[in-house]
C-alpha cells in the first residue's frame, strides 16, 4: 500500500516539524518526492531567510548573482531564475544593476509559501509555481539567461530538467546553474552535461568551486559545489 505509506511519512514529517520549529538542512537534503517539498518550504517560507540563510551566512545565492554579471552580455535578459525560493538569487542580481530600470527576472518555483514571500520584495517581472520535475509550461524561446541556486540538490530536482529548460531559451542563452557537490556525482550530473555538449545543445561547462556558507558552524558548515557555466547553442 505505497500511498499509505507515503501518507504516514508526510505525516510524521510534519509532526516533527511542529515539534521542533527550526527545520534543518537534513530535512530539506532528506526530501523524496515534490509533495514532501511543498510540505517542507510550507513550514520553512516565513523564517528561511532569518533562521537560514541570514544566520548562515549563506552566500550561494550571491555568488551565483556575481558569476552571472561577470559572464553576461546586454542580451542576456531577461533571466529565469529556477528555485527561486524567497528571491534571494534575483535581489542579488537586481543589487549589480546600477541603471535606472530592474533587471527582467522571471522565477519559477514549488512552493506557493517561498513565491509569496519572494513576490513582497518587487525584484521579479513575474512568478509562476511549477514542479520542474514535470513538464514546465512557459513559453519557450523567451529567456536569454537561466540562473539557479540551492535547487539542483538533494531531494530537489536533477538534472533531467535542463533539457526542458533550454526549449525556454533562445540560442546563445547564458545558464549559471548551482550543482550541490555530492549531488552532482549522485545523480550523474557530468554524465548529463556531457552529454548535451555532445549533441551541441550546450557549450563546453566551465565549472567554478562555491562555498556555501560564511557563518555555519555545523555538520553543513563546509558544504561545496559548483557553478556551472555555459550557453544554450
Amino acid at each position: 500500500m505505497p500511498n499509505d505509506t507515503h501518507n504516514d511519512m508526510n505525516s510524521d514529517m510534519q509532526n516533527d516539524m511542529q515539534n521542533d520549529p527550526k527545520i534543518s538542512l537534513d530535512d530539506a537534503y532528506g526530501l523524496k518526492t515534490p509533495e514532501d517539498n511543498i510540505a517542507l518550504y510550507r513550514d520553512w517560507a516565513e523564517t528561511y531567510d532569518a533562521e537560514f540563510a541570514q544566520d548562515r551566512g549563506y552566500q550561494y545565492p550571491q555568488v551565483i548573482a556575481d558569476i552571472y554579471a561577470r559572464h553576461a552580455k546586454p542580451n542576456d535578459n531577461p533571466i529565469l531564475d529556477v528555485g527561486s525560493g524567497t528571491g534571494l538569487v534575483a535581489s542579488a542580481l537586481q543589487e549589480h544593476h546600477t541603471d535606472d530600470a530592474q533587471l527582467t527576472i522571471d522565477g519559477v518555483d514549488i512552493s506557493p509559501e517561498m513565491l509569496a514571500v519572494s513576490r513582497a520584495k518587487g525584484v521579479y517581472r513575474h512568478l509562476f509555481e511549477a514542479d520542474l520535475t514535470q513538464s514546465i509550461d512557459l513559453s519557450e524561446l523567451q529567456y536569454g539567461a537561466v540562473v539557479s541556486a540551492g535547487t539542483f540538490t538533494h531531494g530537489h530536482v536533477g538534472p533531467e530538467a535542463f533539457i526542458k529548460l533550454l526549449r525556454l531559451c533562445r540560442a546563445g542563452a547564458l545558464f549559471v546553474i548551482g550543482v550541490n557537490g555530492t549531488a552532482f556525482d549522485q545523480y550523474h550530473f557530468g554524465s548529463h552535461f556531457a552529454a548535451l555538449q555532445a549533441d551541441k545543445h550546450i557549450t563546453p561547462v566551465e565549472f567554478i568551486r562555491v562555498q556555501y556558507y560564511a557563518s555555519a558552524s555545523d555538520d553543513h558548515a563546509a558544504d561545496q559545489g559548483f557553478a556551472a557555466v555555459f550557453r544554450k547553442v
